[in-house]
């Protein structure tokens, strides 16, 4: 007999960090990496570089730019808002009312 496959919808990248155990703090952190990080690549497409060619202008090397996608708890949220700075990218953090 087959296995059936379901499939789990969220609401955004913090519920479902919430639902694999993260604590809210964690999550709200988790989203905020996962937005900057959403940002910087919108802006590597909108200039028309390749990753390789976003990696030069970011001062940084590819590998650790090909690293910020695949392991992004490895990178901090204050390296990715300096990533973002260094192409004129800029984000105001608000706190959310509960």
């Amino acid at each position: 007999m087959a296995n059936k496959k379901t499939t789990t919808s969220f609401k955004s990248t913090e519920d479902l960090a919430r639902t694999l155990g993260f604590t809210k703090a964690e999550a709200e952190l988790i989203a905020m990496k996962g937005t900057v990080i959403g940002q910087l690549d919108k802006e590597r497409e909108r200039r028309g570089l390749n990753n390789t060619e976003f990696a030069a202008l970011l001062d940084i090397p590819k590998s650790r730019w090909s690293n910020i996608f695949s392991s992004p708890e490895k990178a901090t949220l204050d390296y990715l808002l300096t990533l973002a700075a260094k192409c004129g990218t800029m984000f105001k953090l608000t706190k959310k009312v509960a």
